[in-house]
């Protein structure tokens, strides 16, 4: 797992095992003194495109993969 930090946005993305052909993207938003967002985003973890692995010119352009988005959820959490 690896963790992005920003002042108020943090993202993990799970890079262990994959479960049932899924991988999780969890985003936490630091909103306010007693807010918080958290958002789940899941997809399968076979690509559906991929793009790029080519040259333009003298410039490398690095292969793209797109991976589809299948849950989506959303929750703002509020601090007592």
């Amino acid at each position: 797992m690896y963790h992005w930090l920003f002042p108020n946005l943090h993202h993990s993305r799970n890079h262990g095992p994959v479960v049932q052909g899924s991988r999780i993207l969890c985003i936490y938003e630091k909103t306010g003194d007693n807010t918080m967002v958290f958002e789940v985003v899941s997809g399968m973890e076979t690509a559906i495109s991929t793009t790029g692995n080519t040259k333009q010119g003298e410039e490398e352009i690095p292969e793209v993969k797109t991976y589809p988005v299948s849950v989506f959820q959303r929750a703002i959490l509020k601090k007592k």
